[in-house]
């Protein structure tokens, strides 16, 4: 979406859709990669952990994840994937992050 009507646009139209759904993960997935777009990194984060409680194993959210965290130059955090689980199970999704550093 934010390739065709900029970002700062793709936010607003993704802004509206969590008012109709609130909680759904695909639109917090695609609200974080608006946010991350803008460098709005921290917000992005909050997204991400939004989606990831709702679905742990989310792969695609771990790893936008874990960039984001890198973008907030928390590498360790990036390196453990604590901040990206959703749950208490352990998880090695964000560690994916890694693979391309």
């Amino acid at each position: 979406l934010g390739q065709h009507v900029g970002h700062a646009e793709a936010l607003r139209l993704i802004s509206a859709a969590l008012i109709i759904k609130p909680g759904s993960p695909d639109v917090l997935l695609n609200y974080g990669l608006a946010l991350q777009a803008l460098s709005r990194h921290r917000e992005a984060l909050a997204s991400f952990q939004r989606v990831l409680a709702a679905r742990p194993d989310d792969v695609e959210a771990h790893f936008h994840c874990g960039n984001t965290l890198q973008a907030l130059a928390r590498h360790q955090d990036a390196d453990d994937g604590q901040p990206c689980r959703g749950d208490e199970r352990p998880s090695g999704g964000s560690r994916c992050v890694n693979q391309f550093r």
